[in-house]
């Protein structure tokens, strides 16, 4: 199966969990713009894989789609 070139396209890591749905996207060639995740011990070891700039958009119930970035 041929990648996909980088950043193609993007997704939001809904109920990230600590990223494995995360992996197996940007392993697939696709970019992650953002997550939601609600759990502070899932959200701390998650930014320790991924780093601290992206925005946490937190309860997937309470997210304003207007305040979400492309993807």
């Amino acid at each position: 199966m041929e990648q996909q070139k980088s950043g193609s396209l993007k997704f939001m890591d809904f109920c990230a969990g600590i990223g494995g749905g995360r992996l197996g996207l940007e392993n697939s060639g696709m970019r992650c713009v953002g997550f939601s995740e609600i759990d502070k011990n899932a959200e701390k070891t998650y930014r320790e894989f991924f780093g601290e700039e992206e925005r946490n958009y937190g309860d997937l119930t309470k997210i304003d789609t207007n305040d979400l970035p492309d993807f």
